[in-house]
């Protein structure tokens, strides 16, 4: 008996974004439109750990307004002194959590509505979700704790010599494979930047290819 295909769109009246965003495997790329408060943190906390052990790239776009909370900020501090990418934005139009390109889970962003969702599936829609969020990731202003790594308290790793924030997140992205056009969309720099910052890393190591880059950055503790 052969297997029935999941539907493209399901609608669910309980949705469990942790538990579809739990599956993945190479990224996430979420709309964080709800209230997080620091029970919700607290509860997300755990997944977001396991996935960024697992190496999975992490984006999160938060609205303005919730990272002015002290909770929300030392929340983004963990995720980027981790490896995961975090910036902010006035509004956004949806919830969403948007796994390796396959599946995404679309929730409404209106008070009330939390629990009411769309688990899509359709490679056409999830191609569009993902345009989406590429367009707001462009207009987004990286959140103010993706701070240089040596700062006025001292340095936030521990590592040969310190590196920028900006740094780190494109050695992070150079492991995850992304190449340097896809880098530089990411970090809304141009591509010239990313061969400057890459030409530099190659300075300061001593490498010669970027694989060497990589060897050293990971002994450094830089990723």
């Amino acid at each position: 008996m052969v297997d029935s295909p999941l539907p493209e769109l399901e609608r669910c009246t309980h949705i469990n974004m942790a538990g579809v965003v739990a599956g993945a495997e190479r990224e996430v790329l979420c709309f964080l439109v709800a209230e997080l408060t620091p029970a919700a943190l607290e509860s997300a906390g755990g997944v977001i750990s396991d996935l960024l052990e697992r190496g999975v790239l992490l984006r999160f776009i938060y609205l303005d307004t919730n990272v002015t909370s002290p909770e929300v900020r030392g929340f983004a501090a963990d995720l980027t002194e981790r490896g995961g990418l975090a910036r902010s934005v006035p509004s956004l139009p949806v919830r969403l959590a948007l796994v390796d390109g396959r599946a995404a889970v679309v929730a409404s962003a209106a008070p009330g509505r939390r629990d009411e969702g769309l688990i899509v599936r359709s490679p056409e829609l999830l191609d569009a979700l993902g345009a989406m969020f590429e367009e707001h990731w462009e207009r987004a202003t990286p959140i103010h704790v993706s701070a240089p790594l040596e700062s006025a308290a001292g340095p936030l790793t521990r590592t040969a010599a310190p590196i920028s924030r900006q740094e780190q997140n494109l050695l992070t992205l150079l492991a995850h494979g992304r190449r340097d056009a896809e880098i530089a969309r990411t970090l809304g720099v141009s591509e010239r930047s990313v061969s400057r910052m890459i030409s530099g890393l190659f300075e300061r190591t001593a490498s010669s290819t970027r694989f060497e880059l990589g060897v050293k950055a990971s002994r450094f503790d830089w990723v």
